[in-house]
């Protein structure tokens, strides 16, 4: 489909990446052309196809990021004629621009974007699919031309490794605590015969393999408390042990990653001290601030990120389903990377949610449910819910929750999948290969 968009507007480059946007969504190509007369689809200042809120563009390219008073009650941005600009609404909600020069309000004490004060909360959406909706519209009505493409949805497990030495304390603390003799005798021998119970990836890998499923590891290289307390991990990534794990994974076919620490060390430092290579990441305790974490994934070479979620509750942070990458204020499109969505976490049912792990499977499924096609759903169960002392009834949920895709015929998806489908701007590969020679300089 070829489509005008007139140039020198605050709207050109914006517009031209929510179309790029729209056709890896619906895997469809739009042709930009010069010339009006050319195009199937105009989008100018003054005769445009598509409603345009020329207030949201002009102050988004000045770099002023209040934009809440555009948005009616359902989500959507308001265009000059009143009607909506969903164009513009995509470009919002998928590039979280309610986070942008936000008030320290919004952030909670250890520097997160928190759930309660996101639209989701105040309006109750977070499992509203908002993008793919507005996508969807569109192409039923102006963009007519760009045939269907559903996708079953596909589902990214993964498993962020803070610790893998806390067993014999915790676990055994909480046999104590809990007047459970015999788990606390159990809980020593083994840790004791053999070894810490929650390195347990081999037991993982097994989980998963046995239900035709694929996960992913994030690995600290990181030790040590940050200024608020948050520690970091609990073993040397440098230990033979977990060189010959983190080894073992890799040739297993599980993909592999890095958790940014919350210290001061940069992510491509980081990134070079673990075992293999990797190109992923996910930032411990999903700590991280827009846009200075695109930035810092850009600079670091990485090509795909996995922490853009709520530790507050489930549901799109991004009211998107879809991995895709970040615009770029400073090149005007797309970054080089690709962001994939976190929906659920294993600790926020209730820690945060105050419900019943039960309840939260519950919710989870249902939310799969709702959101069959188009979407990569992401689910993040740390190593130690794997085990049998404390967190037991973690790893029983977590079988139910893999029974249900099993069952369903939910496909998971490797992070290098998620790179070919989804990563649009990726650099070409003699791009990557001197961006890499100069970062081992």
């Amino acid at each position: 489909m070829n489509v005008f968009i007139q140039a020198g507007q605050p709207f050109s480059a914006i517009i031209r990446y929510v179309l790029t946007l729209i056709g890896n969504n619906r895997r469809h190509q739009f042709f930009f052309t010069s010339y009006a007369e050319q195009a199937l689809v105009k989008i100018s200042s003054d005769a445009s196809d598509l409603p345009l809120s020329q207030t949201f563009y002009e102050r988004v390219e000045a770099g002023k990021w209040d934009v809440a008073d555009l948005l009616d009650e359902n989500g959507l941005i308001t265009a000059t004629d009143g009607k909506s600009d969903l164009l513009a609404t995509i470009f919002y909600w998928s590039n979280c621009l309610q986070e942008y020069g936000a008030p320290g309000t919004c952030f909670d004490h250890y520097g997160r974007f928190a759930y309660r004060a996101s639209w989701q909360y105040r309006h109750g959406t977070s499992q509203r699919n908002i993008v793919q909706e507005c996508i969807d519209a569109l192409c039923t009505t102006v963009l007519n031309k760009v045939p269907a493409h559903d996708e079953r949805t596909r589902v990214f497990l993964s498993h962020d490794i803070d610790a893998i030495y806390g067993s014999l304390v915790h676990d055994t603390w909480w046999a104590l605590r809990s007047f459970r003799f015999a788990k606390m005798l159990h809980c020593l021998v083994q840790n004791t015969l053999r070894g810490p119970q929650w390195f347990c990836i081999d037991r993982i890998m097994n989980i998963h393999s046995e239900r035709d499923l694929t996960s992913t590891f994030f690995w600290m290289t990181e030790r040590g408390r940050d200024s608020v307390g948050i520690r970091n991990a609990d073993y040397r990534i440098s230990d033979p042990r977990v060189v010959a794990t983190v080894q073992k994974s890799a040739d297993r076919g599980f993909g592999q990653g890095l958790h940014k620490s919350t210290l001061g060390s940069s992510m491509r430092e980081e990134r070079h001290r673990l075992p293999v290579p990797a190109t992923n990441n996910r930032y411990h305790y999903l700590k991280f601030q827009l846009p200075q974490a695109w930035e810092e994934m850009e600079q670091s070479g990485m090509r795909m990120d996995a922490s853009l979620g709520f530790a507050g509750h489930i549901g799109f942070r991004n009211h998107y389903g879809s991995p895709f990458c970040p615009y770029n204020f400073n090149t005007k499109q797309g970054y080089h990377f690709v962001e994939v969505p976190l929906h659920v976490m294993d600790i926020t049912f209730e820690k945060y949610m105050h419900c019943s792990l039960e309840e939260g499977i519950d919710q989870t499924i249902a939310f799969f449910e709702k959101h069959q096609y188009n979407c990569v759903i992401s689910v993040l169960w740390h190593n130690m819910s794997f085990t049998e002392f404390q967190f037991e009834k973690y790893l029983n949920s977590y079988k139910r929750l893999l029974g249900y895709f099993y069952e369903a015929g939910v496909r998971s998806i490797h992070p290098d999948e998620i790179q070919d489908r989804y990563n649009w701007n990726a650099p070409a590969a003699d791009q990557q290969e001197t961006s890499a020679s100069s970062q081992d300089v």
